[in-house]
């Protein structure tokens, strides 16, 4: 009975450390996101670094591209617009694209760390075996000694 509890606890444990480790990166994520997003709309509005200005260029490049997107959607629509407000949206855009971007990323950061993690656990559970077995074969060892010590004092 007590073993099942401790079984019951163990898993309890395990169960919210799990939900604090993804509650954990899903605030992570999320972080991470509206960071880059910021980081990517300083690049194409006041880059300070070449890296920076490379990036600004290249995110321009994507909304030139997809300011002929917005204006087809809009005239799908019949909705009158003009470039400037086109390129308005398409920043948006791209901007909210970068960062699902970045999302995606953490997320594989997060599956690399779990596997880690469940490759770290299956490490530490082989080597507890290990033990395990080790001290079993040592206690056998131990208690064969005393049975014969005892029976040669009876003796």
């Amino acid at each position: 009975a007590e073993q099942r509890e401790m079984k019951l606890q163990k898993q309890k444990n395990e169960e919210k450390l799990e939900h604090e480790w993804s509650n954990k990166w899903e605030e992570t994520a999320i972080h991470r996101c509206e960071a880059f997003k910021r980081y990517c709309l300083d690049c194409i509005e006041s880059p300070d670094t070449p890296l920076e200005k490379k990036m600004g260029n290249e995110l321009k490049k994507k909304i030139n591209l997809r300011i002929n997107g917005v204006l087809k959607r809009a005239d799908e629509r019949e909705i009158e617009m003009e470039t400037p407000e086109a390129r308005e949206i398409a920043t948006k855009e791209i901007i909210f694209m970068m960062g699902e971007e970045e999302k995606e990323r953490v997320r594989k950061e997060m599956m690399d760390d779990a596997k880690h993690i469940e490759e770290d656990q299956a490490r530490e559970q082989r080597e507890n075996h290990a033990l395990t077995i080790k001290y079993k074969y040592m206690d056998e060892k131990y208690a064969a000694c005393l049975i014969l010590k005892t029976y040669q004092r009876w003796r």
